[in-house]
């Protein structure tokens, strides 16, 4: 079992993949925005992040640019 990161603004796209990943026995974390998503994997460090591209505020390539500055969530897919 996995622990995903699913971060989407949309709910409805959140929600489907949640579905999906618990069905198959995954552990899912749910943010809906790519700040509130950095400060969830320092957190829960999850072992897989599923991250939209086009988000308000921060948008998916800024946060893994983050994602990948910092040592410790760098490893994370």
């Amino acid at each position: 079992m996995a622990r995903v990161l699913i971060v989407d603004d949309e709910a409805l796209l959140r929600a489907m993949m949640q579905d999906g990943l618990e069905a198959a026995g995954h552990q899912v974390i749910l943010a809906d925005s790519g700040r509130i998503a950095l400060e969830m994997a320092k957190i829960d460090r999850p072992d897989c992040i599923l991250l939209d591209i086009m988000m308000p505020e921060m948008d998916g390539y800024e946060m893994c640019a983050r994602l990948k500055a910092d040592a410790d969530l760098a490893p994370i897919p």
